[in-house]
């Protein structure tokens, strides 16, 4: 089960149930899914939390979960998704623009699918940070800080909020980080890091 730490209550509504049958055209999904993982385990080593799309089948809801790896619509998992009519939130419910999506985000899509061209139609994109907190520590030399005790790695594949964000980033420093949990090295892999220089609603959190 998925526990959030905040300052305030979460309000986070569950996901939706994942087809337990691949059909064909999921599995041809879930390869692409596995593509963008092998990406990023290339350049941050390896992944232990999976994401993954999810079908009933051509016209069918969809869910897709992972971090954004493209726009033009905006593309996860491989899948390019047609956002123009998407509702975005974040995982507190917040109303958020598409304007704010950035690369290396982890989303969770729900929409739709047509299989056969590898493409679909965003319903709904919530927009799923792992941590947001002040550095504790910062190792410059090994890529890793930690954020309320939780140790992130970072990688030449992460992207920063800016190009000055990283050369920024300081103990004390409000951060908020996206990417995968490797539960077997007891890191928080980071596909994506934003240095924050103003106070948000959320003083605290942490996903797990």
């Amino acid at each position: 089960m998925t526990r959030i730490r905040t300052t305030r209550a979460p309000g986070v509504a569950p996901a939706p149930r994942r087809d337990p049958q691949p059909s064909p055209g999921r599995r041809r999904l879930l390869l692409a899914a596995g593509g963008m993982l092998g990406t990023l385990a290339s350049g941050c080593g390896s992944d232990t939390e999976i994401a993954g799309v999810g079908t009933g089948g051509t016209g069918q809801i969809a869910f897709s979960s992972g971090p954004i790896s493209g726009f033009g619509s905006v593309i996860v998992n491989g899948i390019k998704f047609d956002d123009s009519h998407a509702r975005v939130a974040d995982d507190l419910g917040k109303a958020r623009e598409l304007a704010e999506l950035g690369l290396g985000m982890f989303v969770e899509i729900v929409g739709t699918i047509d299989e056969a061209a590898g493409m679909g139609t965003a319903h709904s994109i919530r927009i799923v940070s792992k941590a947001m907190g002040r550095v504790d520590a910062i190792d410059a030399a090994a890529m890793r800080f930690s954020v309320l005790s939780v140790a992130v790695s970072y990688c030449d594949a992460t992207v920063w909020g800016t190009d000055e964000e990283s050369a920024a980033l300081t103990v004390g420093s409000v951060v908020e980080v996206w990417g995968f949990l490797d539960t077997a090295n007891d890191l928080l892999r980071a596909s994506r890091v934003e240095v924050k220089t103003v106070r948000t609603a959320v003083d605290a959190k942490l996903r797990g």
